[in-house]
């Protein structure tokens, strides 16, 4: 049951040096020296079962807010970034409330859609990755 964690250990001890090595062959590859393999690995450990396309946002979202606009926009991301964190933090925070007073604490439940499937009753589609019920609708 646990025989992966030995595989992961080896992977943690390895994928460092492999980069360090990557780093020191490339010299000129800045983004080599930057990856930090132990904070990865550890931050992914610290995430919520969740489907794979909520990562996917996230990453999204990052890569806009913390790359694009920070490098191609400064100006405007060094004046609203703190509010536009809080921003989403709080409409995280609002969301969690409104479903957990509104919908769980009264005994309801939440309701199935493409993008929430009742996975508890087998209502899921065929292909585990897709969860648009059009995606096995006939446009005839």
């Amino acid at each position: 049951m646990y025989s992966p964690v030995q595989w992961g250990s080896l992977i943690g001890v390895f994928l460092p040096l492999i980069f360090w090595a990557f780093s020191k062959q490339f010299p000129k590859i800045a983004w080599l020296k930057l990856v930090h393999w132990p904070v990865l690995l550890t931050a992914t450990s610290c995430m919520p079962p969740a489907l794979p396309y909520f990562f996917s946002n996230g990453l999204f979202v990052g890569f806009i807010f913390a790359y694009l606009l920070r490098r191609y926009r400064y100006r405007w991301w060094s004046r609203y970034i703190y509010l536009t964190s809080s921003a989403l933090d709080t409409g995280v925070a609002l969301a969690g409330m409104v479903i957990f007073f509104g919908i769980q604490s009264w005994g309801g439940r939440m309701p199935h859609w493409w993008g929430n499937p009742d996975i508890e009753n087998g209502d899921v589609n065929a292909r585990a990755w897709d969860h648009c019920g059009l995606s096995a609708a006939s446009f005839s």
